[in-house]
């Protein structure tokens, strides 16, 4: 499953989030790319005390993942256990603006 994202016409670095500059050099306009949506995870946080929208989902885990192509993004955890630091993760599925994260390399 893809992730949509952005690329700096000039550093060619990849953005996931939606800007209208290059995070990384300033340089504008970013052109939309597809990417892999797979990477490792960089860290993970459980979330105990939720936004009121989301209490009664609480606890959930969140996980920060190094992109393949660079970026880090951060997301919902899928699986059932949490992840080790630098386990290889892949989007399960996107859920309107949030990633979800599940084990493999997609």
């Amino acid at each position: 499953m893809t992730i949509d994202a952005l690329r700096c016409g000039a550093c060619s670095r990849v953005t996931p989030a939606w800007s209208l500059a290059c995070p990384h050099c300033g340089t504008r306009p970013l052109a939309p790319v597809k990417i892999s949506g797979r990477g490792s995870v960089y860290s993970t946080s459980l979330v105990r005390m939720a936004p009121e929208h989301l209490a009664a989902e609480a606890p959930y885990l969140l996980v920060m993942v190094r992109l393949e192509e660079g970026p880090l993004m951060l997301g919902r955890w899928a699986g059932r256990e949490e992840p080790e630091i630098g386990a290889p993760v892949a989007v399960a599925r996107p859920d309107g603006r949030t990633a979800w994260f599940a084990p493999g390399d997609g």
